[in-house]
């Protein structure tokens, strides 16, 4: 195989990839939502529903994975001269934004969303509507955060 044939190897995974942890985003934004409509209805049922979706972040963890391994050989097979393109040196801080809105915002709302279903929703409203609009905030700051990769990689302007 030639190095142009890895290349494009690595590229299509790349996006494929992208766009698999960009639709498990917008299917937990979804989920969520119906999540808490259901939980309001049937705490048992939205608990059920928690188990099944919350492995979907798993399967988003690992698709950024290999969305950065991806990169990282795209970059190799270039000689790293993607550096030196401001619309890429910006698109390296975006996908950092989602990492760090991953373990921040994000693991903290998950693991709090964890301890209130342990106690039973023993909490009082104002804290759940709190832990929702978190959960919220997080998932549309990763929707936008994506959105604009897309638009710096599609016009990569410099």
């Amino acid at each position: 195989m030639d190095s142009n044939t890895l290349y494009l190897a690595a590229k299509t995974l790349h996006i494929g990839a992208f766009v698999l942890a960009v639709g498990i985003v917008a299917c937990t934004f979804v989920t969520y939502r119906h999540f808490w409509v259901l939980y309001s209805e049937d705490a048992g049922r939205g608990i059920a529903a928690f188990r099944a979706f919350n492995r979907l972040q798993a399967a988003g963890m690992v698709s950024l994975a290999v969305v950065m391994i991806a990169g990282i050989a795209m970059l190799l097979l270039m000689d790293w001269g993607l550096l030196t393109h401001h619309w890429f040196q910006l698109k390296l801080g975006l996908v950092a934004l989602i990492f760090l809105n991953g373990m921040t915002l994000g693991r903290a709302s998950t693991l709090r969303l964890r301890q209130f279903l342990a106690a039973g929703g023993a909490e009082t409203p104002e804290a759940a509507n709190q832990l929702r609009q978190k959960l919220r905030l997080f998932q549309m700051l990763q929707l936008t955060i994506y959105g604009v990769i897309i638009i710096v990689s599609v016009f990569r302007v410099d």
